[in-house]
């Protein structure tokens, strides 16, 4: 089945104005695979544009993996100062967090 990026095109050029929420349907995009190639870095990035933007859903999607992630990563995380720890660590992966 062909791909239709009609969307994901439209919330792109959205996103690239620094549009929060498009950044953060970006993400969603990427992570699930719909009108765009499943690739969990770009759902990374997107994530965390979003939230740097001060998207909320991005924000809460962050505290979640946070939470998510053992004590000694969510300290080095937090030690971070930024998003990107948050979302380096997906639940149901190994990868360890790089601030």
């Amino acid at each position: 089945m062909a791909q239709d990026y009609t969307q994901a095109r439209s919330w792109y050029e959205m996103a690239a104005a620094g549009d929060g929420n498009a950044m953060y349907h970006l993400g969603e995009l990427y992570e699930t695979g719909q009108e765009v190639t499943q690739d969990y870095e770009n759902e990374q990035q997107w994530y965390e544009r979003a939230a740097t933007a001060n998207n909320e859903w991005a924000r809460l999607l962050a505290r979640e993996r946070l939470q998510a992630l053992p004590r000694n990563q969510r300290i080095a995380a937090v030690q971070c100062g930024s998003h990107r720890g948050f979302f380096l660590q997906r639940p149901w992966t190994s990868r360890i967090i790089v601030c």
